[in-house]
């Protein structure tokens, strides 16, 4: 088993590869043996001592291909270390609205696999570019009350204390479950 722990995301236009690769330098920072791949790339999870898979927010969940890589491999899953990160969009809601948004999303999550128990999940900002979507998508994420303010707002310190955090979480229950 060359590599130890597998950080694998599902992205739309990118933030999230930025925040999955963020994680994966912290966590090699650390001493950690790190790969870092899109989850449609993943080949062989079972190579992996633990896996952190993120994705961001669309219409209210995950992206289809994430929550499909958690229910085609959750026999895997859910017997290995494995925590989540979840991308948002900032946009006009209240502090408190958003954080009922993403909680509804890691809910949906549990539901469809309630097996995998994350020992921790991240959440962070994502960016937007409206530029950078169709105007029939951006209206109808305005008709929702969902279109995302433009602008970066990937918090680096944040990502990068959340990989810190997480680190021994996924390797001191790894460690538990070889024994």
């Amino acid at each position: 088993m060359d590599e130890r722990i597998l950080v694998t995301y599902a992205t739309i236009m990118g933030a999230t590869t930025g925040i999955a690769r963020a994680i994966g330098i912290e966590l090699r920072a650390s001493g950690a043996a790190v790969r870092v791949l899109p989850i449609d790339h993943v080949s062989r999870p079972e190579d992996y001592r633990s896996i952190i898979i993120g994705s961001p927010i669309y219409e209210g969940l995950w992206l289809d291909t994430a929550t499909a890589f958690l229910e085609q491999q959750r026999e895997l899953l859910s017997q290995i270390p494995v925590a989540y990160f979840v991308v948002h969009a900032r946009n006009n809601k209240s502090a408190d609205e958003q954080q009922r948004h993403v909680q509804r999303c890691i809910k949906a999550i549990h539901d469809k696999v309630p097996e995998i128990e994350p020992v921790d999940v991240g959440v962070f900002a994502g960016a937007f570019n409206s530029r950078s979507w169709t105007l029939s998508t951006l209206l109808a994420l305005k008709a929702q009350g969902d279109l995302p303010l433009d602008g970066d707002y990937r918090d680096w310190n944040a990502i990068q204390a959340w990989a810190r955090q997480v680190l021994p979480l996924l390797t001191q229950k790894a460690a538990v479950r070889q024994h």
